[in-house]
């Protein structure tokens, strides 16, 4: 069995623990849509560069992510529009890779949430019910009916927080801890694919990741 590796470059610890097993499931999930299960998806390996202006970061990351297939390069939209973001905060860096001499990893792809990744966390409801623990309804946990609306949340990272909130106070004393780092983890492995996809940033990650991969010639 042939096998595809991916790096990521993220931001903060949060989408860390998040974010590595949504790519590597999302990986083999458009593998699989293209008749290549045959494809295993290795764990996907966290690269850190510090923070430097005009893309530098971006080649920094590159350089250590020499010899995967893919570097994901994740930013937050904040309150910049998908393509403001991805212009300012992915392309100069791309750029800068392209142009390189150096021994990096060419294949990049954008992953960029609106506004923060935590939108994505809340996009399924049912999955957040399973990670808590809960049988509160979609209205009890204040959550849009629709998960492409989760974009318009104002600061998804509250919502997340008054639904761990909600969930803390309907359990029993005896189960009331969260724990995070468990928590985002298995959050990562129960959401479902298919309901993310309505999520239109998420939707454009899936997208240039296919089209990257039919670029190394891994689909067609």
């Amino acid at each position: 069995m042939s096998t595809l590796s991916l790096a990521l470059y993220c931001e903060g610890p949060t989408d860390k623990r998040f974010l590595p097993i949504l790519i590597q499931r999302t990986s083999q999930y458009v593998l699989n849509q293209h008749g290549k299960n045959t494809i295993e998806v290795l764990p996907v390996e966290v690269v850190d560069a510090p923070k430097q202006r005009q893309g530098k970061s971006i080649v920094e990351a590159s350089m250590k992510a020499a010899g995967r297939h893919v570097l994901v390069i994740h930013t937050d939209a904040d309150n910049r529009t998908y393509e403001q973001a991805k212009a300012q905060s992915f392309d100069p860096g791309y750029n800068l890779v392209q142009q390189t001499r150096e021994k990096v990893c060419r294949d990049l792809v954008a992953m960029i949430p609106v506004r923060e990744v935590e939108a994505w966390m809340i996009a399924d409801q049912e999955a957040l019910r399973i990670v808590l623990g809960i049988k509160m309804a979609t209205l009890d946990l204040g959550l849009p009916k629709k998960a492409r609306l989760v974009e318009l949340e104002s600061n998804p990272k509250i919502t997340l927080k008054q639904v761990v909130a909600k969930a803390h106070s309907s359990r029993s004393k005896r189960h009331r801890d969260i724990d995070w780092h468990r928590f985002y983890g298995a959050l990562a492995r129960e959401i479902n694919l298919e309901r993310l996809k309505e999520v239109p940033a998420y939707k454009h990650f899936v997208t240039d990741l296919t089209a990257t991969l039919k670029t190394l010639n891994l689909i067609q």
